[in-house]
């Protein structure tokens, strides 16, 4: 029990960047996406998207995490996940288990 506990480590992640992409101009245009600091270490996500064509009955995130280091590193997560349960989800934190 004891070297389980030792054994636990605990990370610090910073989001520092935000990149909106999109594929079909004809589709969808992000008006806004940014960070936001709340506090020294507090980050907002901010994405405003104007969609052309509806309804919307498939949406899906991927979310790719990068080390920040001296030199080049691969990605670290590439998590792809669907957007209509990650709202039907109560939790909302479908992230956090991967981090």
């Amino acid at each position: 029990y004891i070297l389980t506990k030792l054994a636990t480590i605990f990370a610090y992640i910073k989001f520092t960047n935000l990149k909106c992409v999109n594929y079909d101009k004809s589709f969808l245009n992000f008006r806004e996406c940014k960070l936001k600091a709340l506090s020294r270490n507090t980050v907002a996500a901010f994405m405003h998207a104007q969609v052309f064509q509806l309804p919307l009955n498939n949406i899906t995130i991927n979310l790719d995490v990068y080390k920040r280091a001296n030199g080049y590193r691969p990605f670290m997560y590439n998590i792809t996940t669907d957007f209509c349960s990650f709202l039907k989800n109560k939790k909302r934190i479908p992230y956090a288990k991967f981090l």
